[in-house]
Order: C-alpha cells, then structure tokens, then sequence
C-alpha cells in the first residue's frame, strides 16, 4: 500500500473505506484485495470520465433552459398585451382574417401577410432565368425587400390583434428593413434596383400604419423615394415593377408638393414625358394622374403668386374642370359605381344613398378625381367671391353669378361622392358582385353589425386592373405589385371632403367618425393625425386665425402633425 493524496487508477474498495491505496489493475481481482480478503469492486480509469455518454444530461438542461427562456418571453409579452378590456373580441374567424399560420417564423408570417392582403399579384420572372432562383430564404424577394414586407405584414397582423407583442416585433424589422435600404443606397448597384425603390414605398406606408403622431416620417420617406426615381432616370420603365412603382411614388411626391404649397419639379416633367411612350392615354387612371400634375402646379403658380389676374385664374380653373369631367369617357360600365337609396337615419350612410365600385381602383380614380375638382372649384369660389367684393368689381354680370352658384352645387355633389364611397370602404356594404346578383339592389344594405373586413380594400372584387401600359417589358426581380398608395389613399379624399369650405358641422362629425373607425378597426393610425389636423383647420376658420387665400390649404402648416 502507497500512501498518497490524490493517485490515478485508485482502488473503488480502498476510496469506500478511506483508504488510499495503488491499484495493481490486475484481472479479475487485485492483489491489494486478495491479501485484504476483500471483494474486489474494480478500479476507475480516469479515461472513462471523458468517454463517458452525458447525452441525457445535456438533453435535460436543454430542456429545462429552454422552457424557462419561454416563460421569460411570455412573461415579457404579457407586460406589453393590452389588458382585456382593451382588446378586441376574438372572432372564430380570426385565423380567417389573419390567413397565415400563427406559429411560424416570423418573417413567414409577415410576408405571407402581406402578400395576401397588401399584394394584387407579383412579377415572377421566367423559370429559366438567373433572377428566378435568387433569394431562395426570404420567398424569392430580395432580402431588403422581404424585410420591409415582413415589417408592414407584422404591423397589419398586430394592428388587427391589437397585440403589442407583435407591434414590438414589427418595429423591430422596421429597423432592420431601414438599416437594409440605407446600405442598399451606399451601394452602386442596389441604389438603382427596383427591390430597393420598393423598399422605400413600403417603409411609407408603414409609416401610415403605425405613425399616429406626424406625417414627417411619411413625407421623408416620400422623398426619399422620389429622390430614388429621379435618380434612376429613363431606365426604370424597361420593367413593369418600374413603371408601376414611378407612377405611384410621382402621385406620392405630388400630394407631398401640394401639402407643402410647392410646384411639381422640373425634372419629375421631364420624366413624365418620357412614362408617356409606354402608358395608355385612355386609361383613367393615366388621364388622372396628368391631371392632377395640372392642378397642383395651378395652384402653386396661384400660392406663389405668378399668376394674379383673377380672370386669368377662372378660365384656367374651368379648362381643367372640363379635363377632369372626361376622365371616365369610353371606358363602359367596367368603371361606373352603383348608387344605392337607403332610408334616412340608415347606420353609417351619410344622407340617404351610398356608393358601390365594382373594384378599388375604380373607387379610388373616383374619389381622386372628386377631390381635384374640389381644389379646382374651391379656387374658381374664392376666386369670385374677392373679385365681386371689389371696388370697383373684378367680375359683373350674371354670368359670373351663376358660375358661382355652379361652383357651389358641384363642391356639394363631388364631397357627397366621396362620403357616399365610405361605407363600402369601411365594410358596412355587401360586395359590389354580391349587390349585381341580387335583385333587390337598390335597397340592400348591410348591418353594421356584420362580419368585418380587416383593410380599406377588403370589401372591393378582388379583380382589379393592375395594367395601365401599352408597351411589354421584361421582369427582372420577384416583386409583389402594391396596391396603389398602398390603399390608403382614401383617407386624403375623406379628409379634403371635410376640410372644404362648404363642410357644415354635420360633415365634420361623419368625417371624425368614419376616420376614428378607420384607426380603431382597420389599424390606419394615420387616420388618428388626419383629425387633429381638421379639428386644428376648424377652430383656425372659426377664429379668423386662418386668412382668406383664393388656394385654401387644407392641411394647417403648423401643429403637431406637422412636426
């Protein structure tokens, strides 16, 4: 026996008694143990300590870790639920509404998402093609594409949970996709790609569903994007995703130059003349989109006071109302909304009759062919109004009288349009195809009590006429085609109903109404920013705050939503 402290090969017999003794490892028994008269146990190599299999180990404390990493999330996403009370009812037809597994990964869930209900289809390019096999791991889009499609999908997802879990998680890739967009600026080649020009327009209306406190994010991502179309010139009509997009970030960029009183740039002219060669000039969504070009430099020549004879601005003002009428000629029934009588007092109709549009688009050109108009006669008004004040008067006759009287009527008939157009929107109407099936149409009218649509759009056909171009182009990227202004255009035709001069306080209430719906269930925060700034335009009209100007700015240029 060798007295030591610590000794390889030890005895297991001599470890139980305290003993320290060397193991001579002889088999069967050692010798240490024969002369003892001891059972021999065996020895302990120290080798089998490394070999030894600690899988079911490993497996346990991974379980155990990971079920306490649950409970902390959970724990964590309670805090930011709202409490029940403050959460919608949760339907049967919930996973209808949401249509994607609630359980996958997240990019999945915003993506699929988004392709449902904020996509009308996608450009895939050819199978054969080097482009159709890229970017397997986000659907086939490009990474700073998927990410600002995975941020706008969790943020409708949340928005119709009301879950604030899911609203973290969106502003989270909204991060991630502007951290995305800017690297894809500093690059070269990405800066000019069409994924990137999407990325930008989705970022905008994310803004529009999440910003509930200034339209500043909006219109610098509106910038931003048209700074992008600039820059990527003539050659971004040689594909469809190209020219869809410049058509919809111009439009964009236009209502931005409008809020802010200034003149359509040069150099958005220059390329409109060159989109000329490829679109349709008898699509009325084409016709509307140079119109309203026309209309917005009108009034930034009239702001900026380069045109000051007021008959000079009459006549120009009526030459473009005459524009406007002929928006909608030869284009057939396709376009026409139905006009639907109800009894007065029905819930959620303004007056006694409400509008039904075969497809969004139609309901869209619609109404932005009735707020053009309002600018339009809002100018030739005022514009009457201070030259019959005159001393002497600019304007005499009756014909001026009656014009007046003219401009009136319509600004009545073109606001009715648009608040006529809000329960369809707002899902308080069947389908346009259901009314066309029944035959008692012309009074049906659904409760509003019935099954909700989760978007603006929910309640329109889902056949709507994407192609607005007469000349073929090759698609290069996997892109969805966004609707246009990512539908949410309408809350600018609601808000110019409100906000004109003839608005009475019945008006404004349906207005504050209709929009509040807009942000409690349909999760547009932008809504929210829409009535401060009318409930700010009313009080400065009322307490003489605002001056008279023959251009009446809808939109106050100072407050909180503009910060």
């Amino acid at each position: 026996m060798y007295p030591i402290a610590t000794i390889a090969g030890s005895c297991k017999h001599a470890w139980q008694l305290g003993l320290t003794m060397r193991c001579d490892e002889r088999r069967d028994s050692c010798l240490k143990c024969s002369e003892k008269g001891f059972e021999c146990p065996g020895y302990e190599d120290p080798l089998d300590r490394f070999f030894q299999d600690e899988s079911e180990n490993v497996k346990e404390k991974a379980i155990k870790s990971k079920a306490k990493a649950i409970a902390l999330r959970d724990k964590q996403a309670l805090t930011l639920r709202p409490k029940p009370s403050q959460s919608r009812p949760i339907t049967p037809d919930l996973d209808i509404l949401v249509e994607t597994p609630i359980l996958g990964p997240l990019i999945d869930q915003g993506v699929n998402f988004f392709m449902a209900n904020y996509s009308l289809g996608v450009d895939e390019p050819p199978v054969h093609s080097t482009f159709y096999h890229r970017h397997l791991s986000t659907h086939g889009f490009h990474p700073v594409a998927a990410a600002s499609m995975t941020a706008l999908g969790l943020a409708g997802i949340a928005n119709l949970l009301r879950d604030g879990y899911l609203q973290k998680e969106a502003t989270q890739w909204y991060l991630k996709a502007l951290n995305l967009t800017n690297a894809a600026l500093a690059n070269p080649h990405e800066v000019k790609s069409d994924s990137t020009l999407l990325s930008t327009m989705l970022l905008s209306v994310y803004e529009q569903t999440a910003n509930d406190k200034t339209f500043s994010g909006w219109s610098n991502h509106v910038s931003g994007s048209s700074q992008l179309i600039r820059l990527r010139g003539k050659d971004q009509f040689a594909t469809p995703a190209g020219r869809r997009m410049y058509m919809q970030i111009a439009s964009l960029a236009v209502m931005n130059c409008m809020g802010k009183g200034e003149s359509i740039p040069k150099w958005l002219h220059t390329l409109n003349n060159s989109v000329m060669e490829n679109e349709d000039p008898n699509h009325p969504m084409t016709k509307f989109y140079h119109l309203n070009i026309k209309v917005i430099d009108f009034r930034a020549e009239i702001s900026q006071s380069r045109m000051t004879d007021l008959h000079a601005i009459v006549d120009r003002a009526i030459e473009l109302d005459s524009i406007a009428q002929g928006i909608f000629d030869h284009v057939g029934s396709t376009w026409d909304p139905q006009i639907i009588e109800v009894k007065e007092g029905t819930p959620n109709v303004f007056g006694t009759r409400y509008h039904t549009y075969p497809h969004q688009s139609a309901a869209q050109t619609w109404n932005w062919v009735r707020y053009n108009r309002i600018y339009i006669h809002d100018i030739i008004r005022n514009a009457l109004i201070l030259g019959i004040s005159m001393s002497p008067p600019a304007f005499v006759g009756s014909y001026y009288a009656h014009l007046l009287d003219e401009s009136t009527t319509t600004l009545y008939k073109m606001q009715a349009g648009i608040l006529a157009s809000v329960p369809q929107h707002l899902s308080d109407t069947p389908k346009y195809m259901s009314l066309i099936a029944s035959k008692g149409a012309t009074t049906t009218f659904a409760s509003p009590g019935g099954p909700k649509r989760p978007f603006l759009w929910s309640n329109f056909s889902d056949s709507e006429p994407t192609e607005f171009f007469r000349t073929k182009a090759v698609i290069e990227e996997r892109l969805p085609q966004l609707r246009l202004s990512g539908g949410y255009s309408f809350l600018w035709s609601l808000y110019v109903a409100g906000a004109t001069s003839i608005s009475t306080p019945d008006v404004h209430e349906y207005v504050f109404h209709s929009l509040a719906r807009m942000a409690d269930e349909f999760g547009v925060n932008q809504a929210k920013l829409l009535v401060t700034a009318l409930r700010l335009k009313i009080q400065m009209d009322r307490d003489g705050s605002q001056v008279f100007e023959i251009v009446p700015p809808y939109l106050p240029r100072k407050g909180s939503h503009m910060e």
